[in-house]
């Protein structure tokens, strides 16, 4: 499977160039209100979505600060490194995002912003949601 920062090879001559990788947050409401969140991926946008992949820091507390981005533990994806970010809106939901870097040694890249990336405060307990997708590349550093 294709992750974050992978490289595809130019096609050949006429052939049709290969659709890109894509990644998407997915999250669920628990029982005692916090949010669970992990990440798929997908090699191109014609093969299916992969198994979730779970930080081991992952779950958004139900005291977290209104406004405050909190980072999720990272998980390596082919040699890239990927960490979910989340903050609490004033209205209640949980907006999510994510980060990438190359290695440990570099900076995390700026956070990206699914077009649909809001966890709404009516979801059912238990059931999976997701967000939009996520073109995999490698980061662009902070600046």
């Amino acid at each position: 499977m294709v992750a974050a920062g992978a490289l595809v090879a130019a096609p050949a001559a006429g052939q049709e160039p290969p659709a890109a990788a894509e990644i998407r947050i997915v999250a669920r409401q628990l029982a005692d209100g916090r949010v669970e969140f992990g990440i798929q991926q997908r090699a191109s946008t014609a093969d299916p979505w992969g198994q979730r992949q779970l930080p081991r820091s992952r779950f958004f507390p139900t005291t977290a600060p209104t406004g405050r981005w909190l980072a999720s533990s990272a998980l390596e994806l082919n040699n890239t490194h990927v960490r979910i970010t989340a903050r609490q809106l004033a209205d209640g939901r949980v907006e999510f995002g994510i980060q990438q870097r190359a290695s440990t040694a570099d900076p995390w890249g700026q956070r990206q912003l699914p077009r649909s990336r809001f966890f709404p405060t009516t979801a059912p307990t238990g059931r999976w949601l997701a967000s939009s997708p996520l073109p995999a590349t490698t980061p662009a550093p902070a600046g």
